[in-house]
């Protein structure tokens, strides 16, 4: 098994243990998945998918976590970039 698959199945296999803390936020496994969901569907409406390229400008958060699982198991090519003034 490959990335992201063998992070997919891990959330899976026990959707009620937190797995990212941010400050005061605490965000499961299944609610990790359900982000991910929400986005990929986002990204493929906007013709997204295999061999796509993303560029995304993200904060260190649960959500940016999702979004980046969620466009490489769309099979996208994820490039992070710094938010803010360069």
């Amino acid at each position: 098994m490959s990335f992201p698959e063998s992070i997919v199945q891990a959330l899976h296999a026990a959707p009620e243990k937190v797995v990212v803390e941010h400050g005061a936020r605490s965000i499961t496994r299944g609610e990790l998945v359900a982000m991910m969901g929400t986005i990929a569907g986002g990204l493929r409406g906007s013709g997204l998918g295999p061999g796509s390229g993303v560029a995304m400008a993200v904060d260190v958060s649960a959500e940016s976590l999702a979004a980046y699982l969620a466009a490489y198991t769309l099979g996208c090519r994820v490039i992070g970039v710094r938010p803010g003034p360069e």
